[in-house]
Formats: structure tokens, sequence, C-alpha cells
């Protein structure tokens, strides 16, 4: 039997990032439901992205933290060089947007052993000497500081080059809010945090006590205890990779059938 067969799944991602887990889901046979919390654009080109772009032929380091972040800042990239520029040498946290990099023909010289995460990566760039160096941090627009404070603090020179931005999806889905109610939803997959803050306030009148919240680090699950959803209801998956989020549920399941 299907190792997910019986379960309903939502998914939350914004559309261009949905597809995969919805599939790898679907093909370990759970039912799926997709209701996108926050939608994904392009900042607009600006002074300060403008300065970030410049400075990257003479950056030291250019550390891209998401997927996102390569997809929306090659435009820009690209419309300034003709090619990524040889002598950056490129940091990056999971293996899905190592996977676009070298797409791109961009060699990544760092990425975590094992913690796909910005203390992972800041643990990975630790054997490295940072004091005085250069560093181009591509973003989203109000991201996690954690990584950017810690370069600052071993003295490095950081530019935040802020290429999208997460916008909250401000309506309700309706005929979700009646299958939350009536418990014909089993797991919610959750990959960032803004996600789940922005999921809560929309949803959480009609959340109950069965839910199990797939999320891709303990950062997440930690801000879901502090939003009133109990410690139990979270399962953290290895990254938030759509087969490491995956299997994490995959593991939940089998641990909960042989209990």
């Amino acid at each position: 039997m299907a190792k997910l067969q019986g379960l309903t799944v939502l998914v939350t991602r914004p559309h261009q990032q949905s597809q995969t887990i919805i599939q790898l889901c679907q093909d370990a046979g759970a039912k799926t439901w997709w209701t996108p919390i926050i939608e994904i654009v392009p900042e607009p080109w600006n002074p300060i992205l403008e300065t970030a772009i410049d400075k990257l032929k003479e950056a030291d380091w250019a550390i891209f933290t998401s997927a996102n972040a390569v997809h929306y800042a090659m435009p820009f990239i690209h419309a300034r060089y003709a090619q990524f520029p040889k002598t950056v040498k490129v940091a990056t946290v999971g293996h899905k947007t190592l996977a676009i990099l070298q797409q791109k023909g961009i060699v990544t010289h760092v990425l975590p052993a094992a913690d796909y995460t910005s203390e992972g990566l800041i643990q990975a760039l630790s054997r490295y000497p940072l004091a005085h160096r250069m560093i181009i941090h591509f973003t989203g627009k109000a991201g996690l500081t954690i990584l950017r404070d810690a370069l600052i603090a071993n003295h490095a020179t950081v530019i935040t080059a802020e290429v999208y931005q997460r916008l909250p999806i401000q309506h309700l889905d309706t005929e979700l809010i009646k299958q939350l109610e009536k418990g014909a939803i089993d797991v919610i997959l959750v990959s960032s945090g803004e996600i789940l803050s922005h999921f809560v306030a929309l949803y959480k009148v009609s959340l109950n006590a069965r839910l199990v919240f797939i999320v891709a680090s303990q950062r997440i699950a930690n801000l879901g205890i502090q939003l009133g959803i109990p410690k139990r209801q979270f399962v953290v998956a290895k990254s938030a990779h759509d087969i490491n989020m995956v299997n994490a549920l995959i593991n939940w399941r089998i641990g909960e059938s042989n209990e």
C-alpha cells in the first residue's frame, strides 16, 4: 500500500514552488489540497539594489539563502554582467538552491553539511576568514537577519540585496475552511515562518488538535508554539527541500502506524 494512503495533505507554498511537492505527496498515495498563503514577487529596481549589483564584481562572497534568491537575483545580475563574476565565491543554504545555481553555471563553494538553515551556513562559513571581506547577501525583503548579524559580528562587510518580496494573500479560501472544520485535512506542510504566521492569522479558528504540521526547521516549530499550537502537533523536517519535507511526512506516518 502507498505510504501516505488515506491522508489529505495541505500544501501552502506559492504556485511556482508547489508542483513538485504536490506530485511527491500524490505519488506516495496522499490526497492533496493546495492553498497558497503568500505570493512571491520581484523587488522593484532601486538604488540600494543597484549598489549591491555594482559591488558584486568587487565582492569576496555572494550568499544565496534560497532558491527564490537565485531566481530573482539573476535578471538583475545578467543586466549588469555578461556572466557571474568568477572571482566571487558562492555560498548557499540547501541542495535545491545549489541545483539551481549549477543549472546557471555558477559554482558553489560552501554548503552546510547537514543543517540546511542560516545557522548551518554560519557554521559552514566559520572555516573561512570573513573579517574585512565583502559579502553580497541575496535574500528576500524583510527576511531573517540571523545570517547578516553573524557575518557582521565576524567583521565582514555585508551588502544586502533584497531581490524579492513575500506578500501575504489576504483572501480566505472558504472551501479550505470547510475542510478544516470537518477534519478532512490531516497534515499541513509549512516551509517558512512567514507562511505559518499568516496561515494561523487567517485560519486559526478552523484548526483542530489532530492536525499535524510538517515544518522545515525547529525555528518554525518554535514560532508555532508561540502562536498557541501545541508542540506535539509539529514534526520538523531536515530542510525545506521537497524530498525532505515529504520524507518527514512519511516517517511520521510510519511512526503513527507502528504505535
